[in-house]
């Protein structure tokens, strides 16, 4: 199953990758799904996918907010779909990599990967961003950026 699906490793570090690049909180980004509208309508200006974040802390009335993930890298093509220097790269990869396992799921939600060794509970599909895995990606930050 790890060979076919997101695994626990891979979300750690794609979680963290849309972490920098979109600038929103983990709470935000664990609970953001795959459903998007293509603002620029996959014409030839700036690719843009405008998804509905859902922001608790700002209240129930102001929870959800409207936010455009888009391609604005310097000197790339606007083509490039996954060019992971740019927000609507990250997202538009993990949107299609995990694909397969959202269907498996049945789930709408982004984050979507596979737990061959049971880390949490038992092993099994899983979806959002546990918080454990916030906790073993910035360790690993640490560890490369202090030694």
């Amino acid at each position: 199953m790890a060979d076919l699906h997101l695994t626990f490793s891979d979300v750690s570090a794609a979680s963290v990758l849309l972490l920098c690049l979109t600038g929103q909180s983990s709470s935000t980004s664990s609970t953001t799904t795959a459903t998007h509208h293509r603002a620029d309508g996959r014409t030839r200006t700036t690719a843009t996918a405008v998804v509905d974040l859902v922001k608790p802390r700002r209240g129930r009335d102001r929870a959800h907010m409207p936010t455009a993930f888009s391609f604005s890298a310097p000197g790339g093509s606007p083509h490039r779909q996954f060019d992971l220097h740019t927000p609507f790269g990250g997202y538009t990869l993990l949107v299609e990599l995990a694909g397969p396992a959202r269907a498996h799921v049945g789930t709408d939600l982004l984050l979507v990967f596979f737990c061959s060794k049971g880390v949490e509970k038992t092993r099994g599909f899983r979806t959002g961003l546990p918080n454990v895995i916030l906790v073993s990606a910035y360790s690993s930050m640490c560890r490369a950026a202090y030694g």
